[in-house]
């Protein structure tokens, strides 16, 4: 899933500024574009129709959208280039003699190879944005929408970090911290409450008409909450009830303990981060197994949608257990002396491939810059599970991308709910826009773990990860 909120754009793209030559170079031969008269140019009432191009990536012909860092290429090599560029080719070994080729499927096996290729079909890296660079530019993006759309915002609102988290509310006795319209004031059958009816027809609660599992009311997904304040938008109870469901799902998921004695953080390899981290899948597999949504799907898919994002659930979890006043990482009811991670220890374990760093980016980049609270991490983590091409089968994606947009939706209403309009609408998308840096992390991170010896990984990694090689 991915959105396109217009702030990841660290690279100064053009599509007609950079060209660099004959743009035969990044075509195959059959598929250049054509701008011939006739039907494909011309429509029925004779006006000019818009040729759609389909462009290709030069680095491993993916599909692209168009230039970055001034060449064809797809987000992933994009990102890819982003993260790699000043590392430079050297930096990188190939244990193929620099004779890989590169494609879509391959193309995450040598970043020496690849980012040759990236270089040599002109991407370049006095292109890429500084982080002092790209906080002005987002400023601005954020400032001229604000200017657009609301003239009469505050100077205040443009800033997401300004807005500091309330204190956690006690799921177990209610949702006090969330704002709730009342149900003789919300009616399933208005637009205005935010709540819209559905025919999805997923089969699910039978309370529901819609089908979607973890909706209480004869409505379906929630796109605009009501308006409750001129700064922020409340959520209706369903809302509420479905946040609740994740929130209680998770808390009681930090019961589950091992039995067999912690390892040691000290001096821990990479391969004993893999045994640490069993807990912790072990405990979003406890998580998932308590959402109606989720234990209404055949068990296959369960599954696959476990070991599928496995990486990436225990990436998002590691936002959620981020200690910013102690930098480590700790579940709430684990012992600090025995279970507590630090960055140091991370570091040390990290074996020079840059993974620590780009991960510590990432979480950073939710858990400080954008402050993102336990709920909203809880919804990413469940968004991220209900991933529809990880499913089986054709039919069953559809299901799980429903519930996918419900829980995006629903994310959607509760950052509404907790900010003024002009910030939560520039936080929605850049929120969203983890989930596409997040299947980047797994990316690098499968990598990584297609060297790890498994003869010493515990029998559920193994098969979590798929580490049986």
């Amino acid at each position: 899933m991915e959105a396109d909120c217009g702030l990841d754009d660290d690279s100064r793209d053009t599509d007609s500024v950079h060209s660099r030559g004959s743009a035969s170079q990044y075509w195959p031969p059959n598929q250049m574009p054509s701008l011939s008269s006739g039907a494909n140019a011309v429509g029925e009432l004779g006006r000019p129709r818009k040729v759609k191009d389909s462009k290709v990536c030069g680095v491993c012909g993916d599909k692209a959208l168009g230039y970055n860092f001034d060449a064809i290429s797809c987000e992933s090599c994009k990102a890819f280039f982003r993260r790699n560029a000043h590392k430079g080719i050297d930096y990188f070994k190939c244990p193929y003699d620099e004779r890989c080729r590169m494609d879509q499927s391959n193309r995450r096996f040598c970043k020496r190879c690849r980012l040759k290729k990236c270089f040599e079909i002109g991407m370049r890296k006095e292109y890429i944005l500084t982080d002092e660079e790209k906080m002005r530019k987002r400023r601005k993006i954020e400032e001229n929408r604000s200017q657009r759309k609301m003239s009469t915002a505050s100077d205040d609102s443009n800033s997401i970090i300004a807005y500091v988290s309330p204190s956690e509310r006690d799921i177990y006795t209610g949702v006090a911290g969330l704002k709730v319209v009342s149900a003789t004031s919300c009616s399933s059958s208005s637009t205005s409450c935010g709540l819209v009816g559905s025919s999805c027809g997923l089969v699910g609660s039978s309370t529901n008409s819609c089908g979607l599992v973890g909706c209480n009311a004869s409505c379906c997904v929630p796109t605009m909450p009501c308006e409750v304040s001129s700064q922020t938008v409340a959520l209706c109870p369903s809302g509420a009830d479905a946040i609740a469901e994740l929130t209680v799902a998770y808390r009681r998921s930090l019961d589950i303990q091992m039995d067999r004695a912690d390892l040691s953080r000290d001096q821990a390899s990479f391969a004993d981060l893999v045994n640490i981290a069993e807990l912790s899948i072990r405990r979003v597999i406890a998580m998932a197994k308590q959402i109606r949504a989720f234990k209404s799907l055949p068990q296959c898919d369960q599954i696959q949608l476990l070991k599928g994002g496995s990486i990436e659930l225990l990436i998002i979890r590691s936002v959620i257990t981020f200690d910013k006043e102690r930098l480590h990482f700790l579940d709430p009811l684990d012992s600090p002396d025995t279970r507590a991670m630090n960055i140091d220890q991370l570091r040390c374990a990290e074996t020079g491939t840059g993974l620590f760093e780009d991960h510590m980016k990432f979480v950073r980049s939710l858990a400080v810059d954008l402050q993102a609270d336990e709920t909203t991490l809880i919804l990413l983590l469940v968004i991220s599970l209900f991933s529809p091409d990880r499913a089986r089968e054709t039919g069953r994606r559809d299901l799980v991308a429903h519930q996918q947009e419900f829980y995006s939706a629903l994310l959607q209403s509760y950052v509404a709910s907790r900010y003024p309009a002009t910030v939560a609408r520039a936080m929605f998308p850049r929120l969203l826009m983890k989930l596409t840096d997040i299947r980047n992390l797994n990316e690098e991170h499968s990598h990584v773990l297609l060297k790890v010896n498994p003869e010493g990984i515990q029998p559920l990694m193994k098969e979590v990860l798929d580490l049986s090689h």
